[in-house]
């Protein structure tokens, strides 16, 4: 299970967090990790959602943006004042 204690790290607000993002025709998705002791990237916390109607009309650089921007407000609590590695897979967001 995704929610089991050695799957989930707790968050280390010395070290700096990996905000990892992607977005599809059906939904959002984020994942906030950390690496362990070990340099193994781990995950903190995750969250999905699906899109609208109107968000399903998006292009999918929009699409992209939505999520990264939606992720950082979802995450904010652990990003703010930290810094933080952003990743996607889109390249014009590069």
């Amino acid at each position: 299970k995704l929610t089991n204690a050695p799957i989930l790290l707790y968050p280390d607000y010395k070290k700096k967090f990996i905000l990892a993002t992607d977005a599809s025709k059906l939904g959002l998705g984020a994942i906030l990790s950390q690496l362990d002791p070990n340099r193994n990237e781990r995950p903190v916390a995750y969250v999905s959602r699906g899109l609208s109607p109107a968000e399903r009309n998006y292009a999918i650089h929009e699409m992209e943006c939505l999520a990264v921007v939606w992720a950082v407000k979802y995450f904010r609590q652990y990003l703010l004042e930290q810094k933080f590695d952003l990743i996607t897979d889109h390249v014009g967001l590069k």
